[in-house]
């Protein structure tokens, strides 16, 4: 036993003059000096240490192809695969960060997903295609079992997500006509879609979009407060100058308001506003 000590210390001495650890810091080594392993005690305290939004990049990169790649109209019968990033990448970190956003939408969205690819299935199953050969536009379904899937899709999701009914036929038979481009599916898609876009979305972004959103906020309020001021003091509170020459000249100010306020007068509209930032981050 007193042999491996020595043999430690030994080593321990020949890396700390040795010119690999020539830089060591000096507390890092005396914290470890007694370390048995003290290379790896030395690496444990300068190793950086991996954080949360390190370790789930990769599944906001998975995220992120997937909806393009769903977004670019996989086909459900080939998703399975299109998907399985997503759910490789959330198996590894959804014990460790269970209320990171990555991992909640990453949850939400394979949820759903099932759902969807179960309504593909119940959408061949439901079609009449004897019926559906001589319709222009549309199909004939059993819409019953269409709207199975919907309020599946409903409860996976936690809420009434997607609003689709039908109108049931003669006899109240559930066989109706459904449009082109508006089964189930075509409802499911783009929500699926948008859950991935949201986890995909990193911490530094998140804190962008808020620090812009306050900005707009901000500016939003400011050009409301000016445009209550009317033309001429909104005029005065923009260029300084031209207000401490009113404030000297009163008369002379005076006039001036006038002659500007029957010119630009009309052009103030201050409700306008809020439409001009409302679409801020829609566009």
């Amino acid at each position: 036993m007193g042999s491996i000590l020595t043999a430690t210390a030994t080593a321990a001495a020949v890396l700390l003059t040795g010119p690999a650890w020539a830089q060591v810091d000096p507390k890092v080594a005396a914290q470890c000096k007694d370390a048995r392993d003290f290379v790896g005690c030395v690496k444990a305290f300068t190793t950086p240490s991996i954080q949360a939004g390190d370790e789930l990049t990769p599944l906001r990169g998975a995220m992120k192809q997937v909806a393009a790649r769903l977004t670019s109209g996989t086909n459900l019968r080939d998703s399975t695969i299109t998907f399985q990033p997503v759910i490789d990448q959330l198996a590894l970190v959804e014990g460790s960060f269970p209320e990171s956003l990555a991992v909640q939408k990453a949850s939400l969205a394979s949820r759903l997903f099932n759902v969807m690819q179960s309504a593909w299935d119940l959408q061949i199953r439901a079609k009449s295609y004897q019926l559906s050969e001589y319709m222009k536009g549309e199909d004939v379904y059993a819409c019953e079992v269409l709207k199975q899937s919907v309020d599946a899709f409903n409860s996976a999701y936690g809420a009434s997500a997607i609003n689709w009914s039908y109108t049931k036929g003669l006899f109240g038979m559930s066989i109706c006509r459904v449009p082109y481009g508006q089964l189930p599916l075509d409802y499911m898609y783009p929500i699926v879609i948008r859950i991935l876009n949201e986890g995909s979305i990193s911490p530094a972004e998140i804190a962008s979009r808020e620090a812009q959103s306050k900005e707009a906020d901000a500016k939003r309020q400011r050009e409301k407060e000016l445009c209550k001021m009317g033309p001429w003091n909104r005029r005065l509170e923009e260029d300084p100058k031209l207000k401490e020459w009113a404030k000297a000249n009163p008369s002379a100010a005076k006039e001036a308001m006038k002659k500007y306020s029957a010119k630009e007068g009309g052009k103030e509209n201050c409700s306008s506003i809020e439409f001009n930032y409302s679409n801020f981050f829609n566009n």
